[in-house]
């Protein structure tokens, strides 16, 4: 059994904590006389951060919490849902470069607890990221690509 998922704590939890406070802050800020023009600049902070949560909410909503491998299945996680799916119902698995963390996607032949698209943040090839393809996804889409034929 091994863990190849990165954990969405600060992710899921931290990073809209602290989006909402330093908006919550700039909207104090804002409500407290004088207003002068030269505030007029923290309005766009503000939408800057509300837009940023926004975001953020939307793309880390639909990702599992934790992902391990036991060899010919995984193993699912989100809060209190687990989830087995075995590697034969693995249609696919791609990687999104462009988002940062990195985000894995499996396609499942049948839908099943989290829909037939499973999302999750696969673990780095080191401490600074990955350069190039992901060691981890690269791994997975071999054996799935090998049980399919």
């Amino acid at each position: 059994m091994k863990r190849i998922s990165q954990a969405t704590f600060v992710y899921k939890r931290l990073w809209p904590i602290l989006n909402v406070a330093v908006f919550s802050i700039v909207v104090w800020q804002l409500k407290s006389p004088p207003v002068s023009p030269q505030n007029n600049g923290i309005w766009v902070l503000g939408a800057v951060f509300l837009a940023s949560g926004l975001a953020q909410l939307r793309l880390i909503s639909g990702l599992v919490d934790e992902v391990e491998d036991l060899g010919d299945r995984l193993r699912l996680r989100r809060g209190s849902i687990e989830e087995t799916v075995a590697l034969a119902d693995v249609e696919a698995v791609r990687v999104n470069y462009w988002l940062r963390p990195n985000r894995a996607i499996l396609a499942l032949r049948r839908p099943g607890k989290f829909g037939s698209r499973v999302a999750f943040l696969p673990r780095s090839n080191g401490p600074l990221g990955d350069f190039g393809e992901n060691a981890v996804v690269a791994d997975l889409a071999r054996r799935i690509e090998r049980d399919a034929t």
